[in-house]
C-alpha cells in the first residue's frame, strides 16, 4: 500500500506511514485477511520453507472480488495491491470501504417437494430458524432457537486458525458476490495472463442416482452463525470420495422465503475457483410449518492436499426467517478440506472384527457392546491402552470421538513401540487437551490447552491427531487447537487410551468410531 499523504510504501497490514507517520486507513476485513495471509507466505518464503511455485499457487488463491466484478491481488514482489482492469494488473489500493454488492440474482424456480427420500444430505443452514437432519433418508424438521446451533463458541472467528497442512494456509477467497468467471492469474510482475481452469467436475444431484451419497457438512461440527463474520472448520475425507455438497435456507412458510431469498445473495468458491451455483440441483422442500431452498451437488476430481471451500451469503437487509432476526452483512462459512490419498483403517465398532482387545481383568475392563468399543480403568493414576496392530505408521492421521465418564481424560495413542515409549494426546472431562510423551517409563508434557471453549460437557467430543514430519497437530470438534514440534520423528502403532493421574476408580470411556490414514 501507498501512504495517501506522502506516497510513500506502507506493509500490507501497516497502520502507520512509516516515513511521515500518518495513518492508514483501515482496509475492509477481506483485503485486511489477505494482507497477513501474503507476509506470512512472504516469510515462508524468504525463510526457505516454500518454494517459489508454491508461493504463487498460494498467492493465486488470495485473489479477492468486490461486489461490482473487479478482482484485486497483492503483487508476489512487492506487496502492493493491484487491480485487474480486465486485460492487465494495475497498481492500486483498494478503497477503504468496500462498494455495495450487486443487486439480488433472479430467484429460481420451484420444484416443490413436500418430502425428499435421498438420503446422506446434511443441509447447511446459515440462518434459518429450522433445521433439517437427514435421518434414514427422511428430512426432520425441527424448530431452532438460533441458526446453526451445534457447539459451544460463538465468536466468528474464534476457529480461524493456520490449518493444519504443511504448507501455508489460504485466507478466504469468497466475494460478497456470486460469479462464473475466474479470478486472473498471479504472476511474477503482474501483467496479462490466462485464466485457469478448474480441476473440479460439479454434477447436479441426482436422488436416484447419488442415495448413498455422503455429506461434505455432515463432517463438520457447527457453531452458531448467527451474525456477520467468518465462520472456519476443518475436515478430512479420502480422495477417492465423491462427496454431495447441500447448503440450504429455511424459513416460516413460502411467504417468508420468498421475501428472505429476495434480499440474499450466495456465491460459492473452492480453491479460488467460482463455482457455478447453475450447475447445482435447486429445489425446494415444502412443509406444513416451513419452507426451504436447497442447493445440491456432487464434487468430483479431489486431489490429495489442503482444500479450501467457500460459502458466502451476502444479506443487503436485516432478515427475518419468522423466528429469528439476521443482521445484515456476510455470512462466510470456510471449510479447510484435507483430503488423505487413502483410508487405511475404519471401524464404527459393530463387532470384534477390528482386532481390538476385548479383556477383564484386574487392571481394566474392555469390550465391544451397542455400536461402541468401551474401556473401564479400574484404579489410577494409571492408563488402560488398547492398540491397533495392524501396521506401524509415521506420519499419519488418526481421529476418534468418545465420552470419558468419571475425572480422567480419553486419548489417541501414536507411535507406540512399547508401554514405555509412545506418545498420548488426550482431551479431559472438562476440556483440557494435553501432549504427553511417554520416554523410557516416564511421562513429560509437551502442552496444554484449555479449558477449551469448542468442548462439548457430557457429550461425545471428537478428537483428531495430525502427525505430520515431526509435529503434531491437533483439532477437537473440528476446530484447530496447536500444534507441537517433536524433538525426533515417531514411529509405531496407533490406538485408544483412558486414564487419569489422579486416584480414581471405574474410570470408562467410550468410543463411538476410530479411523486412521497414512499421510504420503
Amino acid at each position: 500500500m501507498r501512504c495517501r499523504q506522502c506516497g510513500a510504501v506502507v506493509e500490507p497490514s501497516g497502520q502507520f506511514c512509516g516515513d511521515c507517520g500518518a495513518p492508514v486507513p483501515p482496509l475492509p476485513q477481506r483485503y485486511a485477511a489477505a494482507a497477513k495471509s501474503y507476509e506470512a507466505l512472504r516469510a515462508l518464503l524468504e525463510a526457505g520453507r516454500l518454494t517459489r511455485e508454491a508461493y504463487l499457487a498460494e498467492l493465486q488463491k488470495l485473489i479477492l472480488q468486490d461486489a461490482a466484478g473487479s478482482f484485486w491481488m497483492l503483487g508476489a514482489e512487492t506487496g502492493d495491491w493491484h487491480w485487474h482492469d480486465g486485460r492487465q494488473w494495475v497498481r492500486r489500493d483498494p478503497p477503504a470501504i468496500e462498494p455495495p454488492a450487486a443487486p439480488p440474482a433472479p430467484q429460481a424456480a420451484k420444484a416443490p417437494i413436500v418430502q425428499d427420500r435421498s438420503s446422506g444430505l446434511p443441509l447447511l443452514l446459515p440462518a434459518a430458524a429450522f433445521l433439517i437432519v437427514v435421518l434414514t433418508g427422511v428430512f426432520v424438521l425441527g424448530s431452532l432457537a438460533a441458526a446453526r446451533l451445534v457447539a459451544s463458541a460463538s465468536d466468528p472467528e474464534a476457529s480461524s486458525q493456520m490449518p493444519y497442512a504443511t504448507q501455508p494456509a489460504l485466507r478466504p477467497t469468497s466475494s460478497p458476490s456470486s460469479t462464473s468467471t475466474p479470478p486472473p492469474s498471479v504472476t511474477s510482475e503482474p501483467g496479462p495472463t490466462a485464466t485457469p481452469e478448474s480441476p473440479f467436475a460439479i454434477r447436479p444431484f441426482d436422488p436416484d442416482r447419488d442415495q448413498a451419497a455422503e455429506g461434505i457438512l455432515g463432517r463438520v461440527e457447527w457453531v452458531n452463525q448467527s451474525v456477520p463474520g467468518k465462520y472456519v472448520y476443518d475436515i478430512t475425507f479420502a480422495a477417492e470420495w465423491s462427496p454431495l455438497l447441500g447448503f440450504a435456507w429455511c424459513a416460516a412458510g413460502e411467504t417468508i422465503l420468498e421475501e428472505n431469498w429476495s434480499h440474499i445473495q450466495m456465491g460459492m468458491t473452492l480453491d479460488g475457483f467460482a463455482l457455478d451455483l447453475g450447475s447445482f440441483l435447486l429445489e425446494d422442500q415444502l412443509g406444513e410449518s416451513v419452507a426451504c431452498r436447497a442447493y445440491k451437488a456432487i464434487i468430483e476430481g479431489w486431489q490429495p492436499g489442503l482444500h479450501t471451500l467457500v460459502w458466502t451469503e451476502s444479506f443487503d437487509e436485516a432478515v427475518n426467517d419468522g423466528q429469528s432476526t439476521f443482521p445484515a452483512g456476510d455470512y462466510i462459512t470456510e471449510i479447510r478440506i484435507n483430503v488423505l490419498e487413502s483410508m487405511i483403517f475404519e471401524d464404527e465398532f459393530a463387532d470384534s472384527s477390528g482386532g481390538w482387545s476385548e479383556e477383564d481383568d484386574e487392571k481394566h475392563w474392555m469390550w465391544i457392546e451397542a455400536d461402541r468399543y468401551h474401556i473401564l480403568m479400574r484404579q489410577g493414576p494409571s492408563y488402560s491402552l488398547s492398540l491397533y496392530h495392524a501396521r506401524t505408521y509415521t506420519d499419519v492421521f488418526a481421529s476418534t470421538t468418545a465420552r470419558i465418564i468419571g475425572p480422567g481424560a480419553f486419548g489417541l495413542i501414536l507411535g507406540f513401540s512399547d508401554a514405555d515409549n509412545f506418545l498420548l494426546v488426550e482431551l479431559t472431562q472438562t476440556g483440557e487437551c494435553r501432549v504427553k510423551e511417554r520416554a523410557g517409563g516416564q511421562w513429560n508434557t509437551l502442552e496444554e490447552w484449555g479449558p477449551l471453549s469448542t468442548f462439548k460437557q457430557g457429550q461425545p467430543n471428537r478428537l483428531s491427531v495430525f502427525l505430520d514430519k515431526g509435529e503434531v497437530r491437533i483439532l477437537i470438534n473440528s476446530n484447530h487447537v496447536g500444534d507441537v514440534p517433536l524433538d525426533s520423528g515417531v514411529e509405531g502403532n496407533v490406538g485408544l487410551a483412558v486414564g487419569s493421574e489422579e486416584v480414581v476408580r471405574n474410570l470408562q470411556g467410550d468410543f463411538d468410531e476410530f479411523y486412521v490414514e497414512a499421510l504420503k
